[in-house]
């Protein structure tokens, strides 16, 4: 499959453990944001309130 070379090629190159890393990071940084928000939300009597996208987001997931 040499389509798939360059990825792996990428993938061994300090570039690319760099650039997962750096990914990584954030991946972890944004599930840390949605579960905090989403404890908040649930802990918060006043869900009639305005929210924010991720809010609305959560309302939705919880509603299913």
């Amino acid at each position: 499959m040499p389509w798939l070379w360059p990825d792996l090629i990428f993938k061994v190159l300090p570039e690319g453990r760099e650039h997962d890393r750096c990914l990584n990071i954030i991946h972890e940084f944004t599930r840390k944001v949605i579960h905090d928000r989403a404890q908040e939300f649930h802990a918060s009597e006043a869900h009639g309130k305005r929210s924010a996208f991720l809010g609305k987001t959560i309302l939705f997931h919880h509603s299913l």
